[in-house]
């Protein structure tokens, strides 16, 4: 997994409002790949745990297909948008090279 060294940046919401929506249906025997993928997220530090049930956005599995088209596991894909649409816009600008 790709790291970056970015700077830590503190979230500003529009308003209170909470975005906490109900997850999609897994299959049972896909939940031990989402349990795998997300903790390998965990441990990555891209995630963290949240013990408040505050927030929750919508994460599914998609199958991976490799160029021959055969099945080359699952990707873990989480659905920001609906957080997104609550935080301020923050403008940062690109130094010139």
């Amino acid at each position: 997994m790709g790291k970056s060294k970015g700077e830590e940046v503190k979230l500003v919401l529009k308003n209170d409002n909470l975005v906490n929506l109900r997850n999609y249906r897994t299959l049972v025997k896909l939940w031990d790949i989402m349990k795998g993928c997300i903790d390998e997220l965990l441990e990555a530090g891209v995630i963290e745990k949240c013990d408040k049930l505050q927030y929750n956005s919508l994460y599914l599995l998609v199958p991976k297909k490799t160029e021959a088209g055969k099945d080359a596991g699952h990707r873990l894909v989480i659905d920001y948008r609906k957080l997104n649409d609550i935080l301020e816009t923050m403008v940062y600008l690109m130094p010139r090279i």
